[in-house]
């Protein structure tokens, strides 16, 4: 009988203090980048060093002037390498005009 008691009083004392636990989250900041990104803006920043040598060694260091257009094709090689090929448009250095000259590299 006083078992019985003892597990009455028990179940009272849980049941009244069960609802007062409460467990708050940790607050979580919402990370916001600063900067947007494209993909075609990591492959140009990867490919650009390349692409300015390859510009400047074609039109003979005549011009510095081009402006990335957009990738036109990506093929992946069998040496896990990739060959990216990118619409360039080329202002010649003597050129004040906007005579440019579309490329390919």
């Amino acid at each position: 009988m006083m078992v019985k008691q003892y597990i009455i009083i028990l179940g009272f004392i849980l049941f009244t203090f069960t609802p007062f636990q409460t467990v708050e989250a940790a607050k979580v900041s919402k990370y916001e980048p600063e900067l947007y990104m494209t993909t075609e803006d990591i492959i140009s920043d990867i490919v650009f060093p390349t692409i300015d040598k390859k510009v400047l060694k074609e039109y003979n260091n005549n011009s510095t002037d081009w402006q990335w257009t957009r990738i036109v094709d990506i093929d992946y090689n069998d040496n896990h390498s990739y060959d990216v090929a990118v619409r360039i448009r080329v202002n010649p250095k003597n050129d004040k005009g906007d005579n440019y000259i579309d490329d390919l590299v």
